[in-house]
């Protein structure tokens, strides 16, 4: 997977955690569909990318009035991991 496949992946799982968070759903209520042909590492990797943007998700909720929208936070999303660095 490149760069750039890599990041898209990345921010679709971020902002399907985002609307989750949104709707108020716990981390550990959200249910992730698996296929059944996953490796461990894929396994852990959905499941530390979500956690992580909850994680964020949290820290900007308890720091700010208001969510920033979906679009905003999935751009930023894309622009941190295009330019490998953290949120």
């Amino acid at each position: 997977m490149n760069q750039t496949e890599l990041c898209t992946y990345t921010t679709q799982l971020q902002v399907a955690a985002y609307h989750f968070f949104e709707q108020g759903k716990p981390r550990e209520e959200v249910s992730i569909k698996w296929h059944g042909d996953e490796t461990q590492n894929e396994i852990d990797f959905v499941n530390t990318t979500v956690a992580r943007a909850y994680a964020w998700l949290a820290s900007w909720k308890d720091s700010s009035s208001a969510l920033l929208p979906a679009q905003a936070f999935g751009d930023m999303v894309y622009q941190a991991c295009m330019t490998q660095k953290e949120l």
